[in-house]
């Protein structure tokens, strides 16, 4: 309902957006290892070649969740 809501505000097509959850601060060194933006972004990668060949995608956009305050900057830059 949310995303629904702020696609809708934002002129945003939800098909139309790569979306990656990086949860950092309460999974590293117990649950999981560290993964890197760049890995990240491959699979977003990924999924817009394959929606590529079959529609036409004028911006590739990404929606990035994470806990960790410092990859905001980091994807930016990258």
């Amino acid at each position: 309902m949310i995303l629904q809501c702020l696609t809708s505000t934002f002129h945003v097509v939800y098909s139309l957006l790569g979306r990656v959850q990086v949860r950092r601060t309460d999974k590293i060194n117990t649950e999981a290892a560290f993964h890197s933006i760049e890995e990240y972004m491959y699979w977003v990668d990924l999924y817009y070649n394959k929606l590529e060949r079959v529609q036409t995608v004028e911006q590739r956009r990404v929606y990035l969740a994470t806990d960790d305050g410092n990859l905001l900057p980091e994807a930016k830059e990258k």
